[in-house]
């Protein structure tokens, strides 16, 4: 079972789409949903121009705040996704080819929620209305918890309802990678 993203992650991940994206380092833009401890930023900072993250939960950004002083090219928001990733893709443009890592879920402890135990197909529905490049990595933690419902609500989160969420992109790449979906998606 997957934890955070790695270098080494990055690697496989790179490796699996080469066959369809000439440059797998076109990626430079890196947004991540549920910061949660920041263990992924940390590991990967040094890979992206820009990075973006955005966590809910107020007790998790504040314990996170003294510890992210050295991270230059990052931003971070206390906020919902699903209000805050909208507002950083319209400051983007067409050249900004995105990492996606979408993680944002309530998990018990600390964490926290909107509405959504977990946001993932309106995560989806918004980086298919909102982003404005023309290719774009997605990686989704957390399948083995689709359609459940043993502490979060997973139930209505399947692959068919998050393919069905893109209407203006064509999903090229589809691969299930220790944990996590990939998808490398392309403007129709």
């Amino acid at each position: 079972m997957a934890k955070w993203l790695t270098v080494e992650d990055l690697n496989n991940y790179s490796e699996t789409i080469s066959e369809n994206v000439d440059d797998p380092n076109i990626f430079s833009t890196f947004i991540e949903t549920g910061t949660a401890y920041g263990q992924s930023v940390d590991s990967i900072r040094p890979y992206f121009e820009k990075i973006f993250t955005v966590e809910i939960s107020e007790k998790l950004y504040d314990w996170l705040s003294p510890q992210v002083g050295h991270w230059d090219n990052v931003q971070r928001v206390l906020g919902d996704s699903l209000i805050e990733i909208p507002k950083y893709l319209n400051s983007l443009t067409k050249e900004d080819h995105v990492f996606f890592w979408l993680d944002a879920h309530w998990s018990q402890g600390l964490s926290s929620k909107n509405h959504l135990d977990v946001p993932l197909v309106e995560e989806c529905s918004i980086i298919d209305n909102n982003y404005q490049a023309d290719l774009g990595l997605i990686l989704i933690d957390d399948i083995r918890l689709f359609e459940t419902k043993l502490d979060e609500d997973w139930s209505d989160i399947s692959t068919d309802n998050i393919f069905k969420s893109f209407e203006n992109f064509d999903i090229i790449v589809t691969k299930e990678i220790d944990d996590r979906l990939l998808l490398l998606i392309k403007r129709k």
